[in-house]
């Protein structure tokens, strides 16, 4: 394969963790990794490389033109439909926000602190700017230069009353594709600006119904981890199967381990087989005769500890039936300890 990097795992000594079991499950088997360059890898990778090029087609890069072309039509939408950039260089002076450092780049003062709006975050923004503002064909650009371009880029500073219509372009319409935050505001970045750009971006997308409705729940509610108490002997066991294991002169190659919560007390017996009926009967024979009937059984999500069979014992016994959740073994952390 050209995935060089699986060789590395087998070149590891004294491993631990979760690499070490990963590597002792790959020693059950005979194999060797041998690496070959993606140059010469063209038999297995056919299918995600673009091998049509080759032989004349050009389907896929006319549809990759295409949308970009449709991109780009879609965001020059909003400035020429029907408008000049006339009509943003009046709308920039009227914006109250903007309009005290159009008039300082008109005559190329910087206008002092006093002189910025009270309690106008945007504008002092802008006026922080200052040095990155610029005025082309009468309308305000600010210059920026992004991380991920080589050369520096004008954006179109926007007034407020443009925001909504913007967002609406880069993400609800079609060429938009209703992305996340990051991509909505890469895209905005390409060719606007204004001052809360992030903090409207990131409340657009939150506040976006069609985001909404396609989103699960944003987190799994999640109970405090409590100590769970045990008053007394065999009134809560532990059980859990360890094994396969090598086949005994018996042939038992399983143990069912159970363990008191209270006590600590440990006992472990052979099983054949892990069947719902086998492990009945020995907890039955083996524990309920010698011990009496406890209050509570706590197992993992085993399906012979979930089975039916298992069920009705413990409602025929009266006893409290409780498990782990899935991929948590700390749930059940005594008899696991044991293992």
């Amino acid at each position: 394969m050209d995935h060089v990097s699986l060789r590395w795992l087998m070149s590891f000594k004294d491993l631990k963790g979760q690499l070490a079991r990963w590597l002792e499950r790959l020693q059950e088997y005979e194999f060797e990794i041998i690496h070959r360059r993606g140059l010469i890898h063209k038999n297995a990778d056919g299918l995600s490389r673009r091998q049509c090029e080759l032989f004349g087609c050009e389907y896929c890069a006319k549809v990759e033109k295409k949308n970009i072309e449709e991109l780009r039509k879609s965001v020059a939408r909003i400035i020429l439909v029907g408008e000049t950039l006339q009509d943003w260089r009046k709308e920039q002076i009227e914006d109250p926000s903007i309009s005290f450092i159009y008039r300082g780049k008109e005559t190329g003062i910087r206008p002092s602190r006093l002189e910025i709006p009270t309690r106008d975050v945007a504008a002092r923004i802008y006026w922080s700017y200052w040095n990155a503002l610029s005025l082309k064909d009468g309308v305000l650009y600010r210059k920026w230069k992004a991380p991920s371009l080589k050369s520096s880029i004008f954006q179109l500073i926007v007034p407020r009353n443009r925001i909504n219509q913007i967002l609406e372009e880069t993400h609800d319409s079609s060429s938009g594709g209703h992305f996340g935050v990051n991509k909505t505001l890469e895209k905005i970045r390409k060719r606007f600006y204004w001052a809360t750009c992030k903090q409207d971006v990131e409340q657009w997308c939150k506040t976006c119904k069609i985001c909404i409705s396609k989103k699960g729940p944003l987190g799994k509610g999640k109970s405090p981890l409590q100590i769970y108490n045990v008053g007394a002997p065999f009134e809560r066991l532990q059980m859990d199967i360890l094994g396969p294991l090598p086949i005994t002169t018996s042939g038992n190659r399983y143990l069912l381990v159970i363990v008191d919560c209270f006590t600590k007390w440990v006992e472990a017996f052979p099983l054949k087989n892990i069947k719902a009926r086998t492990v009945a009967e020995v907890f039955v024979s083996q524990i309920i005769s010698r011990h009496g009937v406890t209050l509570e059984v706590h197992t993992d999500q085993g399906k012979n500890f979930e089975s039916k069979l298992f069920a009705e014992l413990m409602n025929l016994l009266i006893i409290r039936k409780t498990r782990t959740t899935a991929l948590h073994p700390q749930s059940d952390g005594q008899v696991e300890r044991q293992h």
